[in-house]
Formats: C-alpha cells, sequence, structure tokens
C-alpha cells in the first residue's frame, strides 16, 4: 500500500475511540505500507490503544515506511512525551518486517502502558537524530516506553548499543537463540507461540494448531499407523506363505501356488 494522501494508515484498524473493553486478537498483517509525508503516521496493525484496549496474538510481516511508523500500534503520546501512557495491554504481539520512518520507529509500538511476552525480529531505522553523536534517540526496537513490561525481546545487533539515551526495553537475542524455546521462557508454547520459519531462521511465531486442526492430523496419523500395519503384514504373509488372498476375494483354484504350498506337499 502507498499513498501521498492519507495521514494515518493501518494494517488491520483505523479507529480506537471507546470507552468500554475492547481486544484486537489474532489479526496479521503481511501488506507493506509506505506514506510519503513527514506527518504520516502508519503501523502494522492498529492506531493507538486508549485505556480500554489490548491487543493479543497479533504479528506484522510488512514493511511499514512512514514519518513514524511501527510494527504493531501507534504510540499513546510522542516518543518524547513525559507523561505517563494509558493502561492499554499489547501482550504475545512479533513483529517480523522492517520498520522506517522520517522521525520516530519502533519494533512494537512507541509508548504503552503494559506490555508482555512480545518480539521484534525486523530492522528499525529512522532519519531523525536529536541526540549527542554516536546515539539515536528516535528508534526503538521494542518501544520507547513501557510501564509494565515482561518477556520482551530483540534481535541482538539491532539497536541495542545505539539508544543510550534512555533504558533498552527489552533484551536482545541471536537468531540462534531465538530457535531455542529455553531462551523465552515466559512465552506459551503449548496454546500461543510455535517455532516456525521466517525468512529461513526458525523463530518463534503465532499460530499454534487448533484442537480441530490437532484432532484432525491425530486421526490422519493413527489411519497411516493402520495402513502401514496392514501393507507390512500382508507383505510377510506373502513372502512366507505365498500369495495374499484378501477376505472376500474368488477362491477358486485355492490355496494359490506359493511358498506355503510347496512347504505342505501341494
Amino acid at each position: 500500500m502507498s499513498n501521498t494522501g492519507a495521514t494515518y494508515v493501518y494494517g488491520i484498524l483505523g479507529s480506537l475511540y471507546n470507552s468500554v473493553p475492547v481486544t484486537i486478537e489474532s489479526c496479521i498483517n503481511y501488506g507493506d505500507i509506505v506514506l510519503k509525508q513527514d506527518w504520516d503516521s502508519a503501523a502494522g496493525i492498529s492506531t493507538y490503544p486508549d485505556e480500554f484496549v489490548t491487543i493479543k496474538k497479533c504479528a506484522n510481516y510488512g514493511t511499514i515506511t512512514a514519518g513514524t511508523a511501527y510494527g504493531i500500534c501507534d504510540s499513546m503520546g510522542s516518543m518524547t512525551d513525559t507523561c505517563p501512557p494509558t493502561s492499554a495491554t499489547i501482550e504475545d504481539c512479533a513483529n517480523y518486517g522492517d520498520i522506517s520512518s522520517n522521525y520516530f520507529s519502533a519494533g512494537i509500538t512507541g509508548r504503552i502502558g503494559v506490555m508482555k511476552r512480545c518480539i521484534n525480529l525486523g530492522h528499525i531505522t529512522a532519519t531523525y537524530n536529536a541526540a549527542p553523536e554516536g546515539k539515536n534517540d528516535s528508534v526503538r526496537s521494542i518501544a520507547y516506553y513501557v510501564e509494565h513490561k515482561s518477556g520482551l525481546y530483540y534481535l541482538v545487533g539491532d539497536l541495542a548499543e545505539s539508544n543510550g539515551i534512555d533504558e533498552v526495553v527489552g533484551a536482545p537475542l541471536t537468531l540462534q537463540e531465538f530457535s531455542s524455546q529455553s531462551n523465552l521462557k515466559e512465552f506459551d508454547f503449548k496454546t500461543v507461540w510455535t517455532m516456525g520459519k521466517v525468512n529461513d531462521n526458525t523463530v518463534p511465531v503465532l499460530g499454534v494448531p487448533t484442537e480441530k486442526t490437532q484432532a484432525c492430523r491425530s486421526r490422519f496419523y493413527q489411519q497411516m499407523n493402520y495402513i502401514i500395519k496392514y501393507y507390512f503384514m500382508q507383505y510377510i504373509f506373502t513372502f512366507y506363505f505365498g500369495n495374499f488372498l484378501p477376505i472376500g476375494a474368488q477362491t477358486e483354484g485355492f490355496p494359490p501356488v506359493g511358498r506355503y504350498n510347496k512347504i505342505i506337499g501341494v
């Protein structure tokens, strides 16, 4: 998606002004978003969430390019805002796309109240920088500020050394470390996460098979197991006793000439 006239563009949802609890769940964006103006804002999933919003089990795979750009949702307040963010929550979300902007960029969001079990494996860049030389205050691998956080990880070497202004949100992991579930102890790999391929790398992804899918797979494996055993026994019977005659087959001329017949002298 490329647009020179829009100001705000989001992969899934564009408006979140609510006075009742709202949950955005199991949404995935694969589309690239490109906005041309410096004041444009874009994110892979949604606009900025108010205090009643929870975003969970969502992922962005698309490249996001805008004046300010985020992998999951827009920021509640600017990157340089000093007031606390809302109590909105992001949990079990992932960004795999590259995020670039003229001003502020982050792998998940800018400012949020609560964030749990999120990962960023995209590359984050921004051209604006008001920080001292050798540091960058306009890019974050996960977020600029999170009030309550746990289980946040990003790809090592992306921004950890250059942030420098505030505490870096999250912990760095190498691709090899990302490929092991033991390095993400807070993550639920039974019902929420699994290991999958992204850009030929084995990393955590959302989308564990549903109970129905698992049941279908279980029945399929049971049937395959039965078929394999059936034909294996048929092979053994034929090898030792001659041609195999299925139940209900024509019995004229039975027993057929075979090893069994030779043994009994037929």
